[in-house]
């Protein structure tokens, strides 16, 4: 089975104030902060698994096994909040429409994760009334992380392991 699914997150919301001091108790107004989100996201996979049925000595076996393998990756550049005009708390005009729209800052985050693995799970019946089932999937991963200021130099995070899990019961 293969998959693949790109994803892309675009919003501006609008908050009330980003700090304590957005709202003034002895004017009753609220000061607002407009802030933009955008993320873009995609993974590839594909999973190829594989059944079995056989019998060794008196047991019976169900064996499943399979090989996947994933790409996935996602970028998320960084937007400046924008002040709007104060409002006032106790009569909030609701038709009125937002003005001001964040601006990309030039920072950004992105990440890549590559990750291949092998696994099998077999169920042994050794009587009608006898069952026992047992898996294990070892796995390595390759991951990188960039973060990149407006300033200063870019930051890159990688690291790559192997994760050995089981189960038994």
């Amino acid at each position: 089975q293969t998959r693949y699914d790109y994803t892309q997150r675009n919003a501006i919301v609008t908050t009330p104030g980003s700090n304590a001091t957005s709202y003034n108790p002895a004017t009753g107004l609220l000061t607002r902060s407009r802030q933009a989100n955008k993320q873009n996201s995609q993974i590839l996979s594909n999973q190829t698994n594989g059944t079995a049925k056989f019998a060794t000595g008196g047991w019976q076996h169900a064996l499943s096994s399979g090989l996947e393998v994933s790409r996935e990756k996602s970028y998320t550049p960084a937007f400046s909040s924008v002040a709007l005009a104060p409002i006032p708390v106790n009569q909030p005009d609701p038709t009125a429409t937002p003005s001001g729209t964040p601006i990309r800052t030039g920072a950004s985050s992105s990440g890549k994760t590559d990750t291949l693995a092998l696994y099998a799970f077999d169920a042994v019946k050794f009587s009608p009334q006898w069952e026992a089932q047992g898996g294990l999937r070892v796995e390595h991963y390759k991951t990188t992380f960039l973060s990149v200021p407006v300033t200063g130099a870019p930051a890159l995070i990688a690291a790559s392991d192997n994760i050995v899990s089981w189960k038994g019961g």
